[in-house]
């Protein structure tokens, strides 16, 4: 039996909490030898499923992910730390579609941004709150510090 290759799934919105979210994945991939991999989750293509039906959101892989600036940006922020990242550019709902990712890849860790604010966003709170109680792997979210000059901090994670 060969061990496996351990595996680093970071979610990339373009923020500077994902900016860094991303450096501290790759700086954990380079450290440990493991695979990184960069997702960025773009709005869902939706398509009417009757006259009277709601719309339903597609989850879908695009074609070139490179041509997306925030995986380009992503991947120059791991390159620079020493690690060549895999992108994956989906279409969908972000939540879902990173859990879903990280099933699939097998991934043994998750890194999400996340940026304290007085009043956090409905969505990206919603979005975060799924994502670590249904990922299948450790999600410890980096928040984005703006007194620590660049340097991202690693929030710690109760297990229960």
């Amino acid at each position: 039996m060969t061990p496996q290759t351990p595996r680093v799934l970071a979610a990339a919105s373009g923020s500077v909490a994902s900016r860094q979210a991303t450096a501290v994945a790759a700086n954990l991939a380079s450290t440990f030898d493991a695979q990184l991999v960069i997702l960025h989750v773009v709005a869902p293509v939706e398509y009417r499923v009757g006259r009277l039906a709601p719309t339903l959101p597609i989850t879908r892989q695009l074609d070139d992910p490179l041509a997306n600036p925030v995986l380009l940006e992503a991947r120059r922020v791991a390159w620079t730390r020493g690690a060549n990242a895999k992108t994956i550019l989906v279409a969908g709902d972000p939540a879902p579609v990173i859990v879903a990712v990280a099933r699939e890849l097998g991934a043994d860790l998750l890194v999400i941004g996340r940026t304290p604010r007085l009043a956090p966003s409905a969505l990206a709170a919603k979005t975060r709150l799924c994502v670590s109680t249904r990922a299948p792997c450790p999600v410890p979210p980096v928040t984005a510090d703006q007194s620590s000059a660049g340097r991202p901090a690693i929030e710690p994670v109760l297990v229960t």
